[in-house]
């Protein structure tokens, strides 16, 4: 077993991080569902106030389906800023990432392409799909790296991650040591 798996079992034993993908998994079904039933274009229109409704939503699913089922609540700009409860780690020890070519750009080329488990900081923004009107999947997280041990040029960029890839970890110490302030939806 590889270093940055035995600290990470570790600290899942201390209850610090615990995995969160199922939680995750309901939230990304039921966004994906009311997407493509009730909200796609299927002419491909650029019916961009249908695109704001649904995002709309995608706050409450969030809010609903996976904050309140931690029992915390979160204040940031959902589809900007990532959340600082939620870490994400590989299911190996090498995590394969589009990371953006400008930080926040919309081209997903860096060459830089994977990283090592031991050597970041990622943390969960939302789900995305290339298809801003049609039929989704969602098969993209869309993240943050904070921090990144051997690549620092790449600190503070976005990244796209596939959701095969990657465990969903709920950080507890977030929670502890700096509570969110309250919202209402």
């Amino acid at each position: 077993m590889s270093k940055s798996c035995q600290q990470r079992k570790q600290l899942q034993e201390a209850l610090i991080e615990v995995n969160v993908n199922k939680i995750f998994d309901k939230y990304r079904e039921a966004a994906r569902h009311l997407r493509n039933v009730y909200y796609c274009n299927n002419n491909h229109e650029s019916d961009w106030g249908l695109r704001s409704d649904f995002n709309e939503i995608r706050k409450l699913l969030y809010h609903h389906l996976i904050l309140n089922e931690l029992d915390l609540t979160e204040v940031r700009d959902f589809r900007n800023e990532p959340s600082k409860y939620f870490n994400l780690v590989s299911d190996g020890n090498i995590l394969p990432a589009m990371i953006n070519r400008n930080g926040d750009s919309g081209y997903w080329d860096h060459p830089i392409t994977k990283l090592v488990d031991d050597e970041y900081d990622i943390r969960f923004i939302d789900y995305f799909d290339f298809d801003q009107m049609g039929h989704c999947d969602f098969r993209y997280i869309l993240a943050r790296i904070f921090f990144s041990k051997n690549h620092p040029q790449i600190n503070n960029y976005n990244a796209l991650i596939e959701t095969q890839y990657v465990q969903i970890l709920f950080n507890k110490s977030a929670q502890q040591s700096n509570p969110a302030p309250s919202r209402d939806f």
